[in-house]
């Protein structure tokens, strides 16, 4: 079998206004992807690492509750919400980024 290419113009061509126009938002993705700014222990993404994170942690990793597996708090992505993540939002209490 032939390899094909995976794209979803396989075997197609952009015209000339359509690549300027892929090009333009590539361009301004990579500008916006750029601006993001690492925010360690803010898990709900408001870009303050607060008690309002230490709460949400707190229902993620109760096994009762959020069930203790990976979450939006599982910040060392080992698959479940326990403790050590938990030490990464004590480690950056007040913590405000940019978003």
């Amino acid at each position: 079998m032939e390899d094909q290419p995976a794209g979803l113009l396989a075997g197609n061509s952009l015209t000339a206004e359509q690549q300027a126009n892929y090009q333009s938002l590539r361009d301004q993705l990579t500008t916006l992807l750029a601006s993001n700014t690492p925010c360690p222990g803010d898990g709900n993404g408001d870009g303050r690492v607060d008690q309002t994170d230490l709460d949400e942690w707190a229902y993620w990793a109760d096994p009762n509750q959020g069930g203790g597996a990976s979450s939006w708090y599982d910040f060392n992505h080992d698959g479940i919400t326990d403790e050590a993540d938990k030490a990464i939002i004590e480690a950056n209490p007040g913590n405000g980024c940019r978003i």
